[in-house]
């Protein structure tokens, strides 16, 4: 069959040779994640054999992941969350000293939730995997609403490899980011289907857990007054998170003596904004892509730049009438209008967590059902 064949066909023809081949996608596709299922698990094993997740020894542990965890142990004999998190930051074999600048702490959120349910670091590992695969499951069926079964196979095709980053950089699964996205798709994914009670209880869970998660949630308020829809959903959301936030803010303060307050976050606000940054942008999109096929390719430009052609045709279709799609839009590119103008150079390249995952799932979207 050539493709001058093809588009001299009648129209009823090309729409059954269309829908056979959508038949032979909807086997194909789920038997190709299955197959890919398999290898990533056994690649799992794999790759944490021998990984510590003990508490580490002082001054003998390096990194952001590795101070998180540290803060989790402390905590189990002590109560403070700002006390233990600044022990753990000092242990680090950099000997890192916190400034009362709000912005180099965490929340406190993800550390008590992870004391409430586990024990140990290990179990943290596989709580974080429990909710990577409901992360996956909701991408599922948030495409599958959105657009069709053939979107949501190839949603999860493309989704799965980001996760295989976590085997080069073994105690990123304790970055902050990749809880607060997980509650945040899944919040989402619940919005959609207007399960609205609880898909407020699992985004707030997710801004409070990161603050950065705020900035989609601005964008979703703005156009939830333009549409006269959800307002109240949003406004309480952002109105319980700024007021956590000034809590949490107070209680970093008050963990200084006044001798250190010249470093406060209101003293450094200019430094934080900053024209565009490329190599912060570039950073955040290459996260976690290693395993990606053709990496050497720049294939993490390549599929942004398709990302971006999906936003464009959904525009432009869509343009007089914008529905839920738009959400999953907005989640990705509201990070984008931000953080290369917020970014540390490319010391923040894990902030690619919160929205490269978003935006590779509106890949997909591209594809018109048949």
């Amino acid at each position: 069959l050539n493709r001058k064949h093809f588009y001299n066909m009648k129209i009823a023809d090309k729409k059954h040779i269309l829908q056979k081949i959508a038949g032979l996608c909807k086997v194909i596709l789920p038997a190709f994640v299955v197959m890919y299922l398999l290898f990533f698990i056994l690649s799992a094993r794999t790759q944490y054999t021998g990984i510590n997740l003990d508490n580490p020894e002082d001054y003998k542990y390096r990194g952001d992941g590795m101070i998180f965890l540290k803060t989790f142990y402390l905590l189990q004999s002590n109560s403070n969350f700002y006390a233990a998190y600044r022990q753990a930051t000092g242990r680090d074999n950099s000997k890192r000293q916190l400034s009362a600048d709000v912005f180099t702490w965490r929340l406190p959120t993800i550390f008590y939730f992870w004391g409430l349910f586990v024990k140990n670091g290990y179990q943290i590992l596989i709580i974080y995997w429990i909710l990577a695969f409901t992360f996956v499951l909701s991408i599922f069926f948030l495409l599958k609403r959105l657009s069709g079964i053939i979107a949501s196979w190839l949603g999860v095709i493309i989704i799965l490899p980001y996760f295989a980053g976590n085997f080069w950089y073994k105690d990123s699964f304790l970055f902050t980011e990749w809880w607060a996205l997980f509650f945040f798709v899944i919040g989402l994914t619940l919005f959609v289907y207007k399960k609205y009670s609880l898909a407020w209880i699992i985004l707030l869970l997710s801004v409070l857990i990161r603050e950065l998660m705020l900035i989609p949630f601005i964008f979703f308020l703005i156009w939830s007054f333009l549409k006269k829809r959800n307002r109240l959903f949003f406004v309480t959301i952002i109105a319980i998170f700024l007021l956590y936030f000034v809590l949490h803010y107070s209680l970093v303060i008050s963990s200084f003596n006044n001798n250190h307050l010249r470093a406060t976050t209101f003293n450094l606000l200019h430094y934080r904004f900053h024209p565009f940054e490329k190599l912060g942008f570039l950073s955040m999109t290459a996260f976690s892509f290693w395993s990606y096929p053709f990496i050497k390719f720049r294939v993490n430009l390549l599929l942004f730049l398709i990302g971006a052609v999906s936003l464009l045709k959904y525009l432009a279709g869509h343009w007089k009438a914008l529905d839920d799609t738009f959400y999953v839009y907005i989640s990705a590119w509201s990070f984008l209008l931000v953080l290369p103008f917020i970014s540390n150079n490319s010391g923040n390249d894990y902030w690619g967590i919160l929205f490269m995952p978003i935006l590779l799932i509106t890949v997909p979207l591209l594809i018109d059902e048949f």
